[in-house]
């Protein structure tokens, strides 16, 4: 199997417009693979933290404060509508 570095090139071929085009749209900018899998990864982030933020005991101590909150469903479901909240306030933000 030949070396790419050992293969000859063919000087009098000019890429075309499309061919860079392609290359551009699956390889692209380093910076700019690098800041989109950044912005990917902040959402997944803030997602995982304010997850376990809610999953711990502690949160579950300060909801028995709030009227109401006896039952599991009742937390569960509170959490859930704060999860969503604070993930759709962080992620419009982000973007």
């Amino acid at each position: 199997m030949d070396n790419l570095d050992d293969l000859p090139i063919d000087e009098t071929k000019q890429t075309s417009q499309n061919e860079l085009q392609l290359l551009k749209k699956y390889f692209g900018n380093d910076k700019q693979q690098s800041g989109k899998l950044f912005g990917e990864l902040k959402e997944v982030f803030i997602a995982t933290v304010l997850f376990a933020l809610l999953s711990t005991d502690f949160f579950d101590r300060c909801l028995d404060y709030l009227p109401y909150t006896g039952s599991p469903f009742v937390k569960y479901g509170l959490k859930l509508l704060i999860f969503a909240t604070i993930l759709y306030v962080a992620i419009i933000m982000l973007n």
